[in-house]
């Protein structure tokens, strides 16, 4: 292995780990409220940097911590455009991300000086979700390469593609305050049956996709397990297992910072893992037995 390689594989990994931080900052951010606590930007109250107390500790150091996550982009596309001949793909895949970063930072932009209107900041969480999966791809192909004998890509999408939208709908759920249009029943929604529109209906749609998920990532699991990732297949439930049961928790129990929090990063570490299934276990033990050989 080359230095550059080393390097390569080391930014990688440290930007995917500093952009679930993010997500879980993030969340942090908008449970307590701090949204607001630097009502300007990209400064805070007109410093560089502003005493640490109140919401500000929160908002300020989710800007900080935002900051490196954007100068780490940078750091690993210019090392995967340096190491272009090897994967042409990492490469623009990196570059990719680096747009992705600039897009979420004028949104969050947008987010402050508009005062948090719902849709930017959906928007916003949106983006965040995209740029996990380009860096986390990036540094995937960065540790194992190209993939040539994917037997799940088709599936893969499907269920990546429905995940990310159930995601992006829970965070429109937040930011559009219909975490308790069903009240505190995590099972049914009675205000549906008196309003056919509005924040029961998000709320309930984001109930039944999220049901409609959960067989879905328990197939796509046993595919996976079937093709020899079992150990990531088994890493899939559980995280599914731990979702469902902080998302009850959330609707039941009341808006729990810590429970929030989780449900939070345990949803962009159940995307990183669907996205990666299969694919980080070793080539041989994908590969099926052929017919000859039978």
């Amino acid at each position: 292995m080359t230095t550059k390689t080393s390097m390569l594989r080391a930014t990688t990994g440290t930007l995917v780990v500093a952009t679930v931080a993010l997500v879980g900052l993030g969340s942090v951010v908008h449970s307590t409220g701090a949204s607001l606590a630097c009502p300007d930007w990209p400064l805070c109250g007109g410093e560089v940097f502003p005493a640490m107390v109140g919401g500000v500790q929160f908002e300020h150091s989710h800007r900080i911590l935002a900051g490196l996550v954007a100068l780490l982009s940078g750091v690993v596309a210019a090392l995967a455009w340096r190491e272009r001949a090897d994967d042409r793909l990492r490469a623009r895949l990196a570059l990719a991300a680096v747009g992705l970063v600039l897009v979420q930072a004028a949104l969050g932009a947008m987010t402050v000086l508009m005062r948090l209107p719902p849709a930017v900041s959906t928007a916003h969480y949106a983006t965040s979700m995209l740029f996990l999966l380009s860096s986390g791809e990036v540094a995937r192909r960065s540790w194992r390469g190209e993939f040539a004998a994917d037997q799940l890509a088709r599936e893969r999408t499907i269920v990546t593609a429905l995940l990310f939208a159930q995601l992006v709908l829970g965070a429109a759920v937040r930011h559009f305050g219909a975490g308790y249009a069903c009240g505190r029943d995590a099972w049914g929604c009675a205000p549906l049956l008196t309003s056919a529109f509005g924040l029961p209906l998000l709320q309930i749609t984001h109930r039944v996709l999220g049901v409609v998920l959960v067989g879905v990532l328990v197939w796509f699991a046993r595919r996976a397990a079937a093709v020899g990732a079992r150990l990531q297949a088994g890493l899939l439930v559980n995280l599914v297992v731990a979702q469902i049961a902080l998302g009850l928790v959330t609707v039941g129990s009341g808006i729990s910072i810590p429970i929030v929090t989780a449900h939070a990063v345990v949803g962009a570490l159940l995307l990183l893992t669907t996205m990666t299934l299969g694919r980080l276990a070793p080539q041989r033990r994908l590969r099926t037995t052929s017919p000859a050989a039978t």
